[in-house]
């Protein structure tokens, strides 16, 4: 089956995998290609795309070559899955769109700070650390250092 649409999403984020889930069980969901970048079997740079924009922003790439990020990514697919074309055109709109757009990094940016799932791929201890646990790891460590450091 030829798909409209590759989306690559992060299956580990809980709100994430909950929004694509929905959009799978939506009639025209089966034209999408739901691609799992927690998978360990995914590799980003096999399909020439970089690993840490993936993690940060929803990708969505046509069979044409051309790829979505963010914003333009949820438009796309609410384009294949025929949702309705005027909240399709009010959020394409000149003065709402940016609002948008920072809204949805905003998300991005804390996106790696809230509680993961487990990856059903995960119990045979092959799974890498994503760059959110890689973020949250360090944070800890920080504090941790901080907290030896005032107690001297």
């Amino acid at each position: 089956m030829a798909f409209e649409l590759s989306v690559y999403y992060d299956g580990l984020c809980h709100l994430c995998s909950r929004e694509i889930e929905f959009y799978q069980k939506l009639e025209h969901g089966k034209n999408i290609e739901w691609i799992d970048i927690s998978s360990p079997s995914f590799s980003a740079e096999s399909l020439g795309l970089d690993p840490k924009a993936l993690e940060f922003y929803l990708h969505a790439r046509r069979p044409s070559g051309e790829l979505f990020q963010g914003v333009d990514s949820f438009l796309a697919i609410w384009r294949v899955l025929r949702l309705n074309p005027r909240m399709i055109r009010f959020a394409e709109f000149s003065l709402v769109k940016p609002f948008l757009k920072a809204g949805y990094h905003a998300f991005a940016l804390v996106r790696p700070l809230l509680p993961k799932k487990k990856h059903h791929d995960c119990d045979s201890g092959s799974c890498q650390i994503s760059l959110g646990e890689k973020l949250m790891e360090r944070q800890r460590a920080e504090k941790s250092h901080q907290t030896l450091g005032d107690q001297s």
